[in-house]
């Protein structure tokens, strides 16, 4: 049986935890220089913790709800 990765789904975890952009890349299945372009074009937010980036994840449903909605 293959152990299924935390970020496989986001439930269960809470809105403002802080992911780091690898894991954030890993969650979407896009790589980071995908995540670096989302977030500078501003359709991923993130913020700031010193001279490291992150992406909460109310922030990663956010982004995957607004692209279902754009989808339909």
């Amino acid at each position: 049986m293959e152990k299924q990765h935390w970020l496989s789904s986001t439930s269960g975890i809470d809105d403002s935890a802080l992911l780091k952009i690898e894991e954030a890349s890993e969650w979407l299945g896009v790589g980071r220089s995908r995540v670096f372009e989302l977030i500078g074009s501003g359709e991923l937010r993130s913020i700031k913790v010193g001279r490291s980036r992150r992406i909460t994840a109310g922030a990663l449903r956010a982004f995957v709800g607004h692209l279902e909605s754009a989808d339909r």
